[in-house]
């Protein structure tokens, strides 16, 4: 999940690495499409990781708080990974 922070955090530089103009955005009025679609395409899989880690955190916490707080857990997992 490091690297799609990262990847989301320096899609404005992969972009200009992949062919985007260099111009200041000051000074530049159109668009970046190769910023945006690293930025798109980090974003889904950090959405698709974060979706993967919660299920086994969720079972991990229900396991170790016990049977009387199933609810309380899953209500504090999902609320914790999003």
């Amino acid at each position: 999940m490091q690297c799609k922070v990262m990847m989301i955090g320096f899609s404005a530089d992969i972009g200009r690495r992949l062919g985007d103009t260099k111009e200041h955005c000051s000074t530049f009025t159109g668009s970046r499409w190769y910023a945006a679609a690293v930025y798109i395409v980090g974003f889904w899989f950090l959405d698709f990781a974060n979706n993967t880690v919660q299920g086994p955190a969720r079972a991990m916490m229900a396991d170790l708080a016990g049977d009387h707080a199933c609810c309380c857990v899953s209500l504090v997992v999902s609320v914790s990974v999003c």
